[in-house]
């Protein structure tokens, strides 16, 4: 389950508080307009706002950042496409040295946040693919992918919450993969737990910092 830093962001119009960027123009107006709009489940409208400031700042990791989680959260979920942003904002991560882009998350917790994201939108795919027939080899293939996920993640915090979580996730992955049919009638089957999970990421990306 996911927490943030403890500097929050407080976004009225004209206004921007809390963000460690210069001024408060046009750019970071948008941002944080997009910022607002997920933070506020609004995902739908984040996409749009993201895409937008994204045509100017293609090298912003935390718009990529917002706009993959979006794009996993809407309620038309696209997960390459989320993956794809998930994955750019991370490279960029990685190229700018490791500095958060998102002043609301520490530099350690954005890494660990992409690699939880990836885990979350392979699990997604892992439920469609199990749950519509699909060869049980595909769904073992992504609990491997998944695992190298969690790996990197464990590297960043091994001892983070958000982290052990979503190892006895996978572990109950692994079975649902093996034998999908034993698992709709239990309400905290794989496919219950994480919508409970993407419920409370949400809730908790606008609360405390990570502990």
């Amino acid at each position: 389950m996911i927490r943030v830093s403890t500097a929050a962001v407080l976004a009225v119009p004209g206004v921007c508080i809390g963000l460690a960027l210069a001024g408060c123009g046009p750019k970071e107006d948008l941002f944080a307009k997009g910022e607002e709009l997920y933070l506020s489940g609004q995902y739908e409208e984040a996409i749009d706002t993201f895409r937008q400031f994204l045509v100017e700042h293609p090298g912003h990791a935390g718009a990529h950042f917002y706009l993959g989680s979006s794009y996993m959260l809407s309620s038309d979920p696209w997960m390459e496409l989320a993956k794809g942003e998930i994955e750019t904002a991370l490279a960029l991560f990685e190229r700018g040295g490791k500095v958060s882009s998102i002043a609301r998350f520490t530099d350690k917790y954005f890494e660990l946040r992409c690699y939880l994201e990836l885990a979350k939108i392979l699990f997604k795919q892992i439920l469609f693919v199990s749950s519509h027939g699909g060869p049980p080899e595909m769904g073992q293939f992504l609990v491997h992918r998944c695992e190298g996920i969690l790996e990197d993640a464990r590297r960043v915090d091994p001892d983070a919450r958000e982290v052990k979580e979503l190892e006895q996730l996978l572990r109950e992955m692994r079975a649902f993969v093996l034998n999908p049919q034993q698992f709709p009638a239990q309400p905290q089957a794989p496919p219950a737990r994480i919508s409970e999970m993407k419920a409370v990421s949400a809730r908790r990306t606008a609360g405390a910092g990570p502990r």
